[in-house]
């Protein structure tokens, strides 16, 4: 698996966990938002590295077609591998704007997901109220009638 891959599904996991850890350690707003910033900072250097990894990834191919080694191509050198590789390599502007789009985007991802989370933990304690109400009622009815 590429290192990218690894740390985008890091990125992708980050919120479940950072809900979680809100859920077991902080009942503060405070707490709460210092791990959503946490959260945020971290998810956005994840999506910095990741897209680093990618563009090493991207040079790398592109410099197996520099058969002399010196940098640069010279005519010889420039197939049409070559030519897709150097125009993935240079026309690619999500790398170059990885940085100002990586907090703006996971600021979004965050809030999405921790919006999914608070559903989620909401409807799993509607459950739990349902159930309790229910046996409450059941155990009532059987000792009163």
């Amino acid at each position: 698996m590429p290192a990218s891959t690894f740390i985008f599904i890091l990125y992708a996991v980050l919120p479940v966990a950072s809900w979680l850890i809100c859920r077991a350690m902080f009942r503060t707003r405070k707490g709460w938002v210092a791990v959503f910033v946490s959260s945020v900072v971290a998810g956005s250097l994840l999506w910095i590295a990741g897209i680093h990894f990618i563009d090493v990834g991207y040079k790398n191919d592109l410099m197996r077609y520099d058969l002399n080694k010196d940098g640069g191509f010279s005519d010889a050198e420039l197939t049409p591998d070559a030519r897709a590789a150097m125009k993935q390599f240079a026309n690619d502007t999500g790398r170059t704007l990885a940085p100002v789009v990586a907090p703006i985007a996971t600021t979004f991802w965050m809030f999405f997901l921790f919006g999914i989370c608070a559903l989620f933990s909401r409807g799993v304690q509607d459950v739990r109220d349902f159930r309790s109400n229910r046996q409450a009622e059941q155990a009532s009815s059987s000792n009163g009638g």
